[in-house]
């Protein structure tokens, strides 16, 4: 399990501009990378994720304050990562991009040719759910989070998460028998 930071440890330290820079650091080294890869998974461009991501720690800087402990908060940081994503694809129009451009994402050369094959389908597959699916299907399928952790973070019931990870499933699997066929 990957390290976490305690909500007791942010409504602690989080009251003076020395604790919240330290905090804040440790917020970054802790949770940057994971929340890259998360982003990465609905933009599916790397500099663009760079910059939601940079964006979401701009704003969880400016909105520390806010945090109440409630959740979780790595939920809470995805929450904001979430939204922040999906306001970039709104003003970028990113998802006619993303259809016109299937190779965005790179795969590790280390794998065999037919797992490279296997996972550029999957990608191409997850690439062409609407973003909203794709960002329940990430988080479910990847960050491996609980139906009431996503419904935090996106604010979906989660019987229409169920819903929602289930169609996305269907589709990728649908995409990925129909280019397995032609094997």
């Amino acid at each position: 399990m990957e390290m976490e930071i305690s909500a007791e440890q942010i409504l602690r330290e989080r009251t003076s501009i020395a604790q919240k820079t330290s905090l804040f650091e440790e917020i970054m080294t802790c949770y940057q990378s994971r929340l890259f890869h998360f982003v990465l998974r609905i933009i599916h461009h790397h500099d663009d994720a760079l910059d939601v991501t940079q964006n979401t720690f701009l704003l969880v800087w400016e909105k520390l304050h806010q945090f109440n402990g409630s959740s979780k908060f790595s939920t809470w940081l995805h929450q904001i990562a979430y939204h922040e994503s999906l306001q970039w694809l709104k003003k970028q129009k990113r998802n006619d991009r993303i259809k016109n451009n299937p190779h965005l994402i790179q795969i590790q050369s280390s794998h065999s040719v037919e797992e490279q094959q296997m996972l550029q389908w999957l990608y191409e597959a997850i690439e062409l759910l609407p973003a909203k699916q794709r960002a329940v299907f990430a988080l479910k399928y990847f960050d491996e989070k609980k139906y009431e952790e996503i419904h935090i973070i996106t604010g979906t019931s989660v019987g229409a998460l169920k819903a929602s990870y289930h169609i996305a499933v269907q589709k990728v699997e649908a995409y990925l028998l129909s280019k397995n066929h032609l094997l």
